[in-house]
């Protein structure tokens, strides 16, 4: 059949179909990439509502923990953990009167000590003097232990050992002393409530 043939009310209903078929087509051209992200975006609201709970849950544990890490830092300084000093000066000399003693109590010469400057670490502040001694390999073993298991706490770091060596005028030999240096830092800290 023609497009001639046909009637007024069929050409009517025809063109009236074209015009729907045209706006159909005009309105998902320019809704359908929106519609298509809604998934996208439902997914992303989804996973920042998860988030949002997952950070209020731990907002409201934050004065419990805080709590618990004062009640830490008390018992330390109770234990003896830390430096009793009232000023970092004052903690400095006492890790070099302790490291002192050590020493001298293994037999060993303490050569130099220097002390570095404090920094914060954490709500303590870390105490550190450079240290240079002269000891045999069994008074070192000595030292060490002593400093590692002995209160308050105190860390050695950046060990250096090099043997002594001397020489022997005759040949211009060397041999060695038996003796070590060592130099190492020592570390302690002071409590939160330190100046």
């Amino acid at each position: 059949m023609k497009v001639e043939q046909w009637n007024q009310r069929e050409r009517r209903f025809v063109a009236v179909g074209l015009l729907l078929a045209l706006v159909m087509i005009v309105v998902f051209a320019l809704v359908g990439p929106y519609l298509a992200r809604y998934p996208h975006y439902l997914d992303a609201i989804a996973t920042a509502e998860h988030q949002r709970e997952r950070l209020e849950r731990s907002a409201a544990q934050l004065p419990r923990l805080r709590t618990e890490v004062e009640a830490l830092r008390e018992q330390h300084e109770a234990l003896g953990h830390v430096l009793e000093a009232e000023t970092p000066a004052l903690a400095a000399a006492e890790v070099q009167q302790l490291l002192s003693d050590v020493v001298t109590g293994h037999g060993g010469e303490l050569q130099s000590t220097q002390v570095r400057p404090v920094r914060e670490e954490e709500g303590f502040r870390r105490v550190t003097v450079s240290v240079r001694l002269s000891v045999d390999s069994e008074q070192l073993a000595g030292i060490l232990s002593e400093l590692e298991y002995r209160t308050p706490l105190m860390f050695v770091d950046d060990l250096n050992l090099r043997l002594e060596s001397r020489r022997v005028r005759r040949g211009m030999e060397s041999e060695e002393s038996g003796r070590v240096n060592a130099q190492f830092d020592l570390h302690a800290y002071m409590g939160a409530g330190a100046p």
